[in-house]
């Protein structure tokens, strides 16, 4: 009869290794999911992550929507145009010059001397509409201007001598302007002498902005993951807005 062989456990060696590897196993999950947590954060823009991915995405949707209301609002007047009152007439009129502009004008702006440093007027009256403006709402027959800036790391607008903060994390503003030449402008039909834009100039070359016809902005915004590797410090965000009273 065979002897019975006597079972013998787990040794110390085998239960150190089981442990080593228990441990390693269960840091490399530690880590990855802190790292899947703060990337969550960053995109979700969570409190502690500065603003995050979302959070740049809505700065920047909010931004131009401030500006492009603006812009597509430049030179507006509550005036029906009719046979006896022609429009340019009627503009000017209801749009004397005033400080920066000439008559009928509702466009304005300034190259700054260092890149990001432009600022971007522009003037209108209200329509009645329940939103619109630096503030959020306009009074029906109200003339505004409105100053667009970079005060701060801050986009600011001053309207009507009142300084309103719009959106922060806003580094820098460049401001082009839409211009179109005789040119490309048909000579005869009804779009005699009108031209498209066919080029975007700084401030300093419009020698006549009641020929601007769009307004190209573009906003420089700290980066939220600038300290993650490949990430650029800023990122730039850019639009284009008609103006939809333009000659």
């Amino acid at each position: 009869m065979k002897p019975i062989r006597q079972q013998t456990g787990m040794g110390l060696v085998e239960m150190m290794v089981a442990l080593a590897i228990a441990m390693f196993l269960t840091l490399g999950l530690a880590t990855f999911f802190y790292n899947m947590s703060q990337t969550a954060k960053n995109v979700q823009g969570l409190p502690g992550t500065n603003q995050g991915l979302s959070g740049l995405q809505n700065s920047e949707r909010m931004a131009m929507i401030f500006i492009g209301n603006a812009v597509e609002s430049a030179g507006f007047y509550n005036y029906p145009a009719s046979s006896l009152n022609p429009p340019l007439m009627v503009r000017a009129g209801m749009l004397p010059a005033s400080g920066n502009f000439g008559s009928g004008q509702g466009v304005y702006g300034t190259a700054g001397t260092t890149t990001g440093t432009d600022t971007l007027s522009l003037r209108y009256y209200g329509n009645g509409s329940t939103i619109g403006g630096c503030s959020g709402s306009v009074t029906n027959g109200t003339l505004y201007s409105d100053t667009f800036q970079i005060t701060n790391n801050m986009l600011t607008c001053t309207e009507n001598g009142s300084t309103y903060n719009l959106v922060s994390g806003v580094s820098g503003m460049t401001v082009l302007y839409g211009l179109g030449t005789t040119a490309n402008a048909p000579s005869t039909g009804t779009q005699s002498g009108l031209s498209s834009v066919n080029q975007y100039v700084a401030a300093n070359n419009v020698t006549n902005w009641n020929l601007v016809k769009t307004v190209q902005v573009t906003l420089t915004f700290t980066n939220p993951l600038a300290n993650q590797p490949g990430q650029p410090s800023t990122v730039s965000f850019a639009g284009i807005f008609p103006v939809m009273n333009g000659i």
